[in-house]
């Protein structure tokens, strides 16, 4: 559950850096753009909630606005990191994964880690993904690699390729899923 903070967190980190060395090199465009891609998967979940309830006064579909309003909220940059490791705190309070485990609380747990595995996936596949790909474009276009680029991307890259491997598993059928596969399997 670890690797749901960290990851994220790192590259939000790696990314902001990226960022704000570019800046300073003087490639403002270059800089605002990869600050825009930071806040992609608040901007798209923003969207989808104003569509949503949108949708919901037009043809009076039901709209849990607070519910919603969380979930988007935890795509502002640094949150969803943070939630996690609440998130891990709390499985760690359960004694998840050790022996004293009540399995009543399994429920929950596979809860947590389905919440955590869904929105890490959203936000590589809309952060990472476009972050990494820009960052090559301002290699190419530059000539030039920075320090914060080299460990940038690999970052990017790698939590992209993390949370592919996870998608794989979370989104398989109820009987095949596995919020929390081990790490050798991913």
């Amino acid at each position: 559950m670890l690797t749901h903070s960290f990851l994220p967190g790192g590259d939000v980190i790696t990314d902001l850096i990226t960022c704000i060395d570019l800046y300073n090199n003087d490639h403002v465009y270059w800089a605002s753009v990869s600050f825009l891609l930071m806040w992609n998967p608040f901007i798209i979940h923003l969207l989808l909630f104003l569509v949503g309830s949108i949708m919901s006064r037009i043809y009076n579909i039901p709209f849990d606005s607070r519910q919603k309003l969380k979930e988007l909220i935890i795509h502002i940059p640094f949150l969803l990191p943070l939630k996690n490791l609440k998130s891990t705190f709390t499985l760690h309070e359960m004694k998840f994964g050790r022996s004293g485990f009540e399995a009543k609380n399994s429920k929950k747990v596979e809860k947590i880690q389905q919440e955590a595995g869904l929105a890490g996936m959203y936000e590589s596949f809309t952060e990472a993904g476009p972050q990494s790909v820009l960052q090559l474009v301002v290699i190419f276009s530059t000539g030039k690699i920075t320090t914060a680029q080299m460990i940038s991307i690999p970052f990017s890259v790698f939590t992209l390729a993390w949370a592919a491997a996870r998608a794989f598993f979370i989104q398989r059928s109820l009987k095949e899923a596995d919020p929390n596969p081990e790490m050798g399997t991913v």
